[in-house]
């Protein structure tokens, strides 16, 4: 095998793991505010199976409610974000910025960015 076909295939191989890590990296871990507001909808689920209605506020939550999340979330602050928590007709809306991006979920367990 020559020289330059070698050199080829090794550059090949090199970009072919670049692009393996890179999509490796997409599926990676969420950012924080999508796994804090993971941890909230989680929490307001909890909450719900002991008091028949969600939360309408972080302290409900937090460790001075039923101690379901960490006293920084049940604060409204972690890594940068602001967390808003508020009641719905039909569940509760959390909102989660930082001046740049908002991320925002509900009842339906669903995340969405902005």
């Amino acid at each position: 095998m020559s020289r330059a076909i070698r050199i080829g295939l090794i550059t090949a191989a090199v970009g072919l793991g670049a692009m393996i890590f890179a999509a490796l990296r997409v599926g990676g871990p969420a950012p924080t505010p999508v796994r804090a507001l993971t941890t909230i909808e989680t929490a307001e689920l909890q909450y719900y199976a002991t008091h028949g209605r969600f939360a309408a506020a972080l302290r409900e939550l937090g460790p001075s409610g039923d101690g379901l999340i960490e006293q920084d979330l049940a604060n409204g602050e972690k890594s940068g974000f602001q967390f808003d928590l508020t009641g719905t007709p039909a569940g509760y809306e959390i909102r989660a910025t930082n001046g740049r991006k908002t991320y925002l979920a509900d009842q339906n367990h669903g995340i969405q960015i902005q």
